[in-house]
């Protein structure tokens, strides 16, 4: 019987520890610069044309220095030691041995047909519609919250006159 009383006292001090751990908020009042400041901050299609635009410019940058010369250099080098058969005797030589190679090469594009010029001119023409779009993309997503937000000011106002009649 006591073990009945103990599970049951039990219980529910669990379910009254758990209830009062949680508060209630009230909602809070949301302007319509809030609204819109929240979802150009939270919108996904934004984030991803920001991604593009940012890899557009970078595409920019890309096609510009592919105008400039390019360097490459290395080098090389090796260390050998030991001893080895004297050739056409019966005797042992001891020898070292110390090699090093280096190598640069510079590359300089003269003309290749107007191709690095038209790579630009296309990667500036993308990048500003990169620009474009991003920009679309908010002002359609302005214009769904400030709709969205005058629609549901009038259904409050509807509803404030049904309910005062």
């Amino acid at each position: 019987m006591t073990k009945f009383i103990f599970k049951r006292v039990t219980l529910l001090s669990v379910l009254v520890i758990a209830l009062t751990g949680f508060t209630a908020k009230a909602q809070e009042k949301v302007t319509l610069q809030m609204a819109v400041d929240r979802a150009l901050a939270n919108n996904l299609s934004i984030k991803q044309a920001r991604v593009a635009e940012s890899i557009g410019s970078l595409d920019l940058q890309q096609a510009k220095n592919n105008l400039l010369p390019s360097l490459n250099a290395s080098t090389r080098g090796g260390y050998n030691f030991g001893r080895s058969q004297v050739a056409g005797s019966f005797t042992y030589t001891s020898s070292t041995s110390f090699n090093a190679n280096g190598n640069a090469q510079l590359q300089v594009t003269l003309y290749r047909g107007g191709q690095l010029r038209n790579q630009i001119v296309q990667n500036r023409l993308l990048l500003d519609v990169n620009k474009g779009q991003t920009a679309k993309i908010k002002n359609d997503l302005i214009l769904n919250v400030v709709t969205t937000y005058l629609q549901i000011l009038t259904n409050q106002t509807l509803l404030l006159r049904q309910n005062s009649k």
